[in-house]
């Protein structure tokens, strides 16, 4: 070790990505840089058009009927402040 020299001891953060979900959550936008509570969306996604063609085959007069259900799709979070899209909740 030199002489005169002393290692700087600091703190370190580690941030974790939250976890998008169904729900809205709290997160520090990257854009805008303030925290805030999400805003969801529902939109189709893998899941919506995968049931399409699982109905289609079996029932197809109803095969639209998934494109219409929220639980069939993705759900996507964006920024109440600034509307940049922070992630995505995909079900498949």
């Amino acid at each position: 070790m030199q002489q005169g020299y002393s290692p700087q001891q600091g703190n370190v953060t580690v941030v974790v990505p939250p976890e998008f979900g169904e729900k809205p959550v709290q997160v520090t936008c990257g854009n805008c840089r303030q925290t805030v509570i999400t805003t969801t969306t529902a939109e189709n996604g893998a899941c919506a058009y995968i049931a399409c063609i699982i109905v289609l085959i079996f029932c197809c007069p109803c095969f639209f009927i998934p494109l219409c259900i929220d639980s069939c799709k993705d759900i996507q979070h964006t920024c109440p402040g600034c509307g940049a899209r922070l992630g995505t909740y995909k079900r498949v």
